[in-house]
Order: C-alpha cells, then structure tokens, then sequence
C-alpha cells in the first residue's frame, strides 16, 4: 500500500506510514465502536484482506465478528462503490449454511461488515486430524451445495470455496464463510492471472478463474467438486511444486478420479464430481442445487438399490433431470408432464444399474452392417450407413436423422446406429438416439441389449430412447 502523502510503499494493512509517520488508516482498539453498534473486543485473526475481530452488539447484547478491511482497500473510490452494492445482495442471503451479515458501512475511512459469530472449527482443521466417513461427506457436501445456490440465487458468486472458509458450528452443521468482495476486487484491478501474482486459493481455483476469465455460479461449482474429492480422498486432486504449476494442473490435468488416488471416493460418487470437474463451465452443473440432488441419489445408491431414498429432499423436477445425467449434458431428458407418485421408489435401482452395470457379453450388441452386406438388401439405406461413418460430423448426424424419419423400414440401420451412440460428438449421438427412438419396437431388443453395455453414455442414451418408445405405445394403447 501507498502512502497518500510521501507515497512510500508499505506493507500491506500498515496503520502508519514507515517513511513520514502519516497514519495510513484510523486505528482499531477495545471498544472502537463501528456503524455505532458493533463494540471490539478483542481480535480474532488477521488475513490478508483485514482483520476479524470479537464485537458486541450493542443493540442486541450479542457477539459478532467484526471484519475491517485494510487501510489501502478502504480509501479506493471503486471498492467502496462495490462493498456497498454488493453487501446489499449479500444481506439478503438468510440460509443455515451460510454465515449471515448483520450489517455493513464506512466508518472514519475504515469499511468494515458484521457477521454471525460461528463458534466451531474450519474443515480444514477438521480434515487434518482425521479422515472422514462417506455419510459425514455427503452431508457437508450438500450443506454447502445448498448454501451456494441460495448465495447464486440473490446473483453472488463466492469465488472462494475450500475447506478454510467453511466452518462447522457446535452442532455439526457446515456453514459457508468469508464471501470477500475486497479478494474479488483486488484481483481484478490488479489483472491477476495463472501467469502473474495468484489471488485466491490456488488448489480450488477453476479454469477459467485461474485464466483471468468472467465467471459465475459454474466457478463455485467447481471449488465444490474440488472440496468433495478432498473429503473423501483425504487430499487434493491438484497440487504442484507452485501456485502456477497447481493452476496449470486444473487447465490442462484430468482429475485423478481412478486409481490409488480415487480408492475411499465411493462409485456411485464418481460421475458426479466428473461433471462438477469439468474443464468447461458449460458441462458441469448448471446449479448448485442440481449437484446437491446428485449427491443425495449418489449417497442413497452406496446404501443399497431397494432403500427409497426418503432423505432425498423433493427438489425441483429440473434439478432432479440434471442429477440422473451427470457425464453428458447434451443428452437431454425431457420431463414427462405427469409424474407416477411410485416413481421416486425407482430412483436408486436406476442409479445402481447405471454405476455398476453387469460385464456383457461378447456378442451383446450385434455387430455393425459392413456397407458392401446392407447394400443387397436396400441400396438407399446401405448409402446412409456409410454416411454414418463419413469424416463430417454434420453428415453423420444428417444420416442418423434421415434414417430415422424412415422408422422401422431402416431397421437394418439399427446395428450401426447402436455403434454412433458412441460418437465423439453429442449432436451424434443425440440424433442416432432419435432414429433408434423412431424405429420403435424393431429397435427395442437391440437397445434392450445395449442397456448391459460397458459404456456409461451408451447406457443412458439407450435407457431413455427405450422408455420413449414404450411410453408412447401404453400411451397408444389407451
């Protein structure tokens, strides 16, 4: 920090200037009274945004934690500006996951918030003495999940989740910390990257936060994937020898979600932080909300297919859709518009089936039609299975579509078909769902058969174009 008088660097938080004794920022004693209600009593820790002190509510009679700001951070027009818009979101924010702001101004050049004290210890703290049980983990897991989403909700985004910022209170519940708006400022007037000074926490840092990019809710999400790997695997999926080398790990690395590194991480478990990892915002959960449902169908499949899952909060039915697709985004699922009331009973069989699929056989899936064999039975149809394999995705998906306007007079397609829900690109596989879909019951023992497939996506992809065809044909027999 600068000071405004001789302009003298200082360290960061220096009350008085090292060069001409000017006092940079009023000091802070027992009894300075903020915002004419919150007494200091005595301080609580210091970081590198402010310090945190014990305070009394004079108002009220109770403890607080007082948070001031640095000196430098308080006299900057544009910080002043955001901490006061942005601590007008954060009031609004009333949940029992997260810390709850009292009150917050500008006091003798000083900004300062009061919050609720949260008598307890940080999770790091916790995680440092000893490992965690999966039941434990899926509880915090979705405690902060559910904290997050009322946070994105108001339009806040935390930007720094990990175990230091969230504290377990005398009752074992997990509670967010620490949203630090001064942190976000700081960073973007300073143009911090992943190849310049780091602001923020390096391990729990998502992609595009580490490249200096916009972000939103997606970000927290990520930080939330970060923190539940660390729960159950006892560390961080990401750590290098440097702040630059861990961001470079969180770019670039697959997360180690197999092997050694994964063993206490539970399978049903796995998809889930896959989804919540990935590299690119747009694939992992649209919410925070969504990702909490996700880890309450996970946690029921790990105790069994035949338990319902009565813990499962009755989120909202879009959450819920999200949650039984965590790998592939782009294979949407519709939402029938009634719902059988028996339904949720199904919910852990589907997630059992789908983590822990039976080994299939050799010979499950037929194999493909050569181009030179479906030729002698139709030669129109023999061009569009060829098309399936042309080098153009957009051709591939056309054929898929053609195909499938045909309906069951493709059928000899079908092989070929089951082949492209293996297609690297969505758009292909979205479409051979559909033509299989359309084929109707010539293509149901084909996608009966690729239900036991090894791949995950196959699977799904299959699940749902099968329930779509036998949906409409009770709905035709009505």
């Amino acid at each position: 920090m600068t000071c405004p008088t001789c302009n003298a660097p200082n360290e960061p938080g220096t009350e008085v200037c090292f060069i001409c004794g000017r006092v940079m920022a009023p000091p802070v004693m027992k009894g300075t009274v903020f915002g004419g209600r919150y007494e200091v009593l005595s301080p609580i820790g210091r970081g590198g945004m402010g310090t945190v002190y014990r305070a009394r509510d004079r108002v009220l009679g109770d403890k607080v934690a007082l948070k001031v700001m640095r000196g430098d951070l308080s006299g900057q027009p544009e910080m002043i500006r955001r901490f006061g818009s942005e601590m007008s979101l954060v009031r609004k924010v009333r949940h029992p996951n997260v810390c709850r702001i009292f009150g917050s101004g500008n006091d003798g050049g000083r900004l300062w918030l009061a919050m609720e004290l949260v008598e307890g210890e940080h999770l790091r703290a916790v995680l440092r003495r000893q490992p965690l049980e999966p039941e434990q983990v899926f509880e915090w897991g979705a405690q902060v999940a559910n904290g997050l989403q009322a946070m994105h909700e108001v339009g806040l985004v935390h930007r720094d989740v990990k175990a230091l910022n969230v504290m377990i209170d005398g009752k074992g519940v997990a509670r967010l910390m620490d949203l630090d708006i001064a942190k976000q400022w700081e960073a973007e007037e300073s143009g911090a990257t992943a190849t310049g000074q780091v602001l923020g926490t390096a391990e729990y840092m998502s992609p595009e936060y580490a490249q200096g990019l916009p972000v939103d809710s997606r970000s927290d999400i990520y930080s939330l994937g970060i923190l539940i790997f660390e729960m159950f695997a006892g560390e961080l999926p990401f750590r290098g020898d440097s702040h630059v080398s861990t961001i470079m790990k969180h770019i670039h690395d697959t997360p180690p979600l197999e092997g050694p590194r994964a063993a206490r991480i539970p399978s049903a478990v796995v998809p889930v932080l896959k989804k919540a990892l990935a590299k690119k915002p747009e694939l992992r959960y649209s919410t925070a909300r969504g990702m909490a449902v996700a880890l309450g169908l996970a946690r029921n499949a790990g105790r069994g297919p035949a338990l319902p899952p009565s813990h499962v909060p009755h989120e909202p039915l879009p959450a819920l859709l999200e949650a039984l697709n965590p790998v592939d985004k782009t294979i949407r699922i519709s939402a029938p518009k009634r719902v059988d009331p028996a339904a949720p009973r199904a919910i852990p069989v589907l997630i059992h089936a789908l983590v822990e699929p039976a080994r299939p056989a050799e010979d499950t899936i037929p194999p493909a039609i050569p181009p030179g064999e479906a030729a002698k039975e139709t030669e129109p149809i023999a061009l569009l299975i060829e098309a399936l394999h042309a080098p153009d995705k957009y051709d591939r998906a056309r054929a898929a579509r053609v195909l499938g306007g045909l309906g069951a007079d493709a059928k000899a397609a079908i092989p070929v078909l089951l082949e492209s829900l293996r297609d690297r690109e969505a758009m292909v596989r979205f479409d051979a769902a559909k033509a299989l879909e359309k084929m109707g019951d010539a293509a149901k023992e084909a996608l009966s058969r690729a239900l036991q497939d090894d791949d995950e996506v196959v699977r799904r992809i299959a699940a749902e174009a099968l329930g779509r065809i036998i949906r409409r044909k009770r709905e035709r027999a009505r």
